[in-house]
């Protein structure tokens, strides 16, 4: 039977040997437990016994002779707390600057506020090309699969900002509406080759994917999808940054501006694209690349909110005295003798006769009223072409006033543009101005019939000028009444054949070593 055992076990009683076996071992068991229980307090017993041999710790409130009771020392509840802290585990954010306030603004300085003419995105994207240059929205930084994206965007100053003045400031701003990761710079950079925004326009994952690129795209690889390269992948731009900020991620579903310059880099930028408007090839702007998730998106020139597009706040100060002023053309087409034909967005500009006889006609129209302050005087004019291509020898070329308004529309012609392409409603063509379907009165284009100017034309990759009293008055009349400015009709020799020359336009991004669009030079005093 079982019976209780000090300690509050149990042991079995009875004289069977099996039970006595049982017996003996609860037994030994038991006894090891009492062992165990005794040597336990033995410990105890000991150490209070050394703990009665230290002084403060008899319990005796009694301070001893042998000290004052301010010789020891008491530690205080807050001692741990007050301990210097060791570093922390916690990631180190990068310090974001405070927010900059309004310059100041420079006395006598005029100040606009530009929109882009141009924004794209380029997408890393391995083999795979993207592009996005129609898009509601441009990209910077590095995706949750560390593929890397850049942001270009390019502002045409010279129609805003008249000809001859002196940039003061210049600050471009950005509204953030997505991001990820931390706070982080975002650089940006000179561009110096020209690219394409194409019409490429993403509708997957808010655009931050790409799409597949249609000609004349900038992607990764391409300035000018499929068949001109940048230089570098990625895009072609000066190593040193002209501004770095610290952008700081959006709390979601809201946006956060931010503003790069006015740095003296970016004022020398704004006025080398005032003086020399074919250098403008804008500005890149990169992210952190070198982390996964840091991605930034912001509202391009596309986007359906306006008032977030980015902006490019010029502050500059008026010329006076002779000034100089480079324009490129507002719009430039070709017109061919088969009215359904056209190129008003084409690389080339023709004229002159084929080998077959067919006439080819080069329409070229520049703001004026923009990029000259009105009541100015024109001093003086010139204008320059450039051939890229010709089989013909030294033949006359002749500039002969515009008298109808016309539109250059959005025909591409393939390869090199020499056959035309499809005319669409807003092309110019050999009929029609293309504007509200007008046609013509003559067919080839209403013009003086006394040329401007005129100038003889040799081989390729060589510049050419037209400059004369007559050209200077259509400027000057082009200045005083904008209305009146329908450009000038480039005419070659048409009563041979094998007379044609090929000149690049402004829309040109294939010419070496750098484009060279149509250049009208203005001399003037305000």
């Amino acid at each position: 039977m079982l019976r209780p055992y000090p300690g509050g076990e149990f042991w079995i009683s009875g004289s069977d040997p099996v039970v006595q076996a049982v017996r003996i071992r609860s037994v030994e068991r038991s006894r090891g437990k009492l062992v165990q229980d005794v040597m336990k307090s033995y410990v105890v017993l000991v150490a209070m016994a050394v703990l009665l041999t230290v002084p403060g710790c008899t319990g005796d409130p009694t301070p001893t002779t042998s000290a004052p009771a301010t010789a020891t020392p008491r530690s205080t509840p807050n001692a741990v707390a007050t301990a210097t802290p060791g570093p922390t585990a916690t990631a180190t954010r990068i310090p974001v600057p405070e927010p900059t306030a309004t310059p100041t603004p420079v006395p006598g300085a005029t100040s606009v506020v530009l929109t882009p003419d141009a924004d794209a995105t380029l997408y890393d994207r391995g083999t795979l090309q993207a592009a996005n240059g129609a898009g509601e929205s441009l990209f910077f930084g590095s995706t949750n699969g560390s593929e890397a994206r850049r942001a270009l965007i390019r502002f045409d100053v010279g129609t805003a900002i008249p000809a001859g003045s002196t940039i003061a400031s210049a600050r471009l701003v950005m509204t953030v509406d997505r991001a990820r990761g931390e706070a982080d710079e975002s650089t940006l950079y000179l561009v110096t080759s020209s690219w394409g925004e194409g019409r490429a326009e993403s509708e997957t994952a808010g655009g931050g994917s790409g799409t597949t690129p249609d000609d004349g795209s900038a992607t990764w690889e391409h300035r000018s999808f499929p068949d001109v390269a940048w230089e570098q992948s990625g895009g072609d731009y000066e190593p040193e940054p002209h501004a770095i900020i610290v952008v700081q991620p959006p709390p979601r579903t809201q946006t956060v501006e931010v503003t790069w310059g006015s740095t003296g880099e970016m004022v020398e930028d704004v006025q080398n694209w005032l003086t020399s408007p074919a250098s403008n090839f804008g500005w890149i702007i990169l992210g952190n690349e070198g982390t996964a998730q840091t991605a930034k998106r912001v509202p391009s020139r596309e986007n359906d909110n306006s008032a977030l597009r980015p902006q490019l706040i010029v502050e500059y100060i008026p010329a006076t005295g002779p000034q100089s002023v480079d324009l490129m053309p507002s719009q430039d087409t070709t017109i061919y003798d088969d009215p359904t034909l056209a190129n008003g967005a084409g690389e080339w500009l023709f004229v002159g006769a084929t080998r077959r006889g067919a006439l080819r006609r080069a329409l070229v129209a520049f703001d004026v009223a923009s990029a000259i302050p009105a009541g100015a005087t024109v001093n003086g004019v010139t204008l320059t072409l450039t051939v890229s291509q010709t089989t013909a020898g030294d033949e006359p070329v002749a500039l002969h006033r515009v008298l109808t308004h016309w539109s250059a529309g959005t025909a591409d012609a393939e390869f090199n543009e020499g056959k035309g392409g499809p005319a669409s409603a807003d092309d110019a063509t050999w009929l029609g101005t293309g504007i509200d379907g007008d046609q013509w009165v003559t067919p080839g284009g209403d013009i003086t019939s006394v040329a401007s100017a005129s100038a003889t034309v040799g081989g390729r990759d060589q510049s050419f000028q037209w400059t004369s009293a007559e050209a200077v008055a259509d400027v000057q009349g082009w200045l005083d009444d904008p209305s009146t400015n329908h450009g000038w009709l480039l005419v070659g020799r048409e009563d041979s054949t094998r007379t044609a020359k090929r000149f690049d336009s402004m829309e040109n991004i294939s010419g070496f070593p750098e484009p060279r669009p149509p250049i009208l030079t203005i001399r003037y005093t305000p």
